[in-house]
């Protein structure tokens, strides 16, 4: 362990010229630099397969259209005006269409929504007996403050903790994040219960943006395992951190239906906490370029696919962090009323360009308002 913090400083004092203001700082540039060379010497090391590969493989049929409509829903768990969430009227509200919202959650630090609403572009689970027309509850979870995001990563912890060991005791999970999301879980617990009630719901999809990510992915895991097992669940985020370790990867791979987690390039977010402390992302990663106008779908048995983001060697972009679909996320909810149209990225297999990512900063996407007719 004093190895690599000793590595870290000493990898922060040569990248302190390389980092611009805009992003990281010098020290989180050295671990993101330490992190990718940890990376290559673990896959260096084996000798048929990666060192994170899951048993059961995650399905790989990500559908754009219906990852978008969702998208809306994370940016909406950011409407910190709860008049216009519970009325559906804000701006990320209007642009998702008809839902209805049956709790509003708000411990002054962290927020969220559930509700519930019919019909997607596709099965939000590809595979399974849910299909595209149904009714479906949702649970979204506000991501981090955008103005204490860089203070947010700086000061990110490593502990960790055992919360299903009844039954998985070898399951370790970030305290902070688990934490975080028990603060949310009376009311959203209330509401999930209105909800499915009222719309009768086999399935439940659970979004988020940033550390909302974090707790969505875990609110799955944990209402699975301990609330409704016999509904369907699904996980549609952007920018998120690793949750806990290869062992959660390996359960929540094996109990969730469906997870896309969107990566916008050199998104630093997903990359922390660290490989090298013990932490693993599981399947499914989308990786799209700074422009997002292609994607690849990486691998369905393990997160941590060395050709996608992990490929990058240095993603240090805080930028790339809070625009998703050339949007800042945290800002559509109350955007103001200017031209916007969304991308249509097309998938590929290949980026070129995008691996020998070194000390140049991520190329800005253009940030987009919205407008909408006075009709909506």
């Amino acid at each position: 362990m004093r190895v690599i913090v000793a590595c870290m400083v000493l990898l922060s004092l040569s990248l302190a010229l390389l980092v611009s203001a805009e992003e990281v700082s010098p020290l989180t540039a050295a671990v993101m630099k330490f992190e990718h060379e940890y990376y290559e010497m673990l896959n260096a090391n084996q000798s048929t397969t990666t060192p994170l590969e899951q048993g059961k493989g995650m399905t790989t049929a990500y559908n754009y259209a219906t990852a978008t409509k969702l998208f809306w829903l994370s940016a909406t768990a950011y409407c910190t005006d709860n008049p216009s969430l519970t009325s559906w009227t804000c701006t990320s509200c209007k642009l998702f269409g008809s839902f209805h919202v049956t709790a509003v959650m708000d411990d002054t630090t962290n927020q969220g929504f559930v509700g519930y609403f019919t019909g997607l572009p596709s099965t939000p689970i590809p595979g399974s007996i849910i299909g595209a027309n149904e009714p479906f509850v949702v649970v979204s979870f506000r991501g981090t403050v955008p103005s204490k995001i860089a203070d947010w990563i700086e000061d990110l912890s490593f502990s960790t903790q055992t919360p299903f060991s009844a039954k998985y005791p070898n399951v370790k999970i970030h305290d902070g994040f688990w934490k975080a999301y028990l603060d949310m879980k009376p009311k959203m617990m209330t509401g999930l219960d209105t909800a499915f009630s009222m719309s009768g719901a086999r399935a439940i999809i659970l979004t988020g943006h940033s550390l909302g990510a974090a707790m969505a992915e875990l609110a799955a895991l944990d209402l699975k395992l301990n609330e409704y097992q016999s509904k369907y669940y699904a996980t549609y985020t952007q920018g998120t951190p690793r949750p806990g370790d290869a062992n959660f990867a390996s359960l929540y791979n094996s109990v969730i239906g469906a997870s896309f987690r969107e990566i916008h390039h050199a998104d630093v977010v997903p990359h922390l906490p660290t490989m090298s402390m013990g932490f693993i992302h599981g399947p499914t990663e989308v990786w799209f370029n700074s422009e997002f106008s292609s994607y690849k779908v990486c691998s369905g048995t393990n997160g941590e696919d060395p050709t996608c983001a992990d490929s990058l060697k240095l993603p240090v972009s805080i930028e790339d962090h809070t625009h998703y679909r050339n949007v800042s996320v945290s800002g559509v909810c109350t955007s103001t009323q200017v031209d916007f149209h969304l991308p249509e990225p097309k998938q590929v297999t290949h980026f070129d360009g995008m691996e020998r990512m070194e000390s140049q900063p991520t190329k800005k996407a253009p940030v987009h308002k919205i407008i909408l007719s006075e009709d909506n």
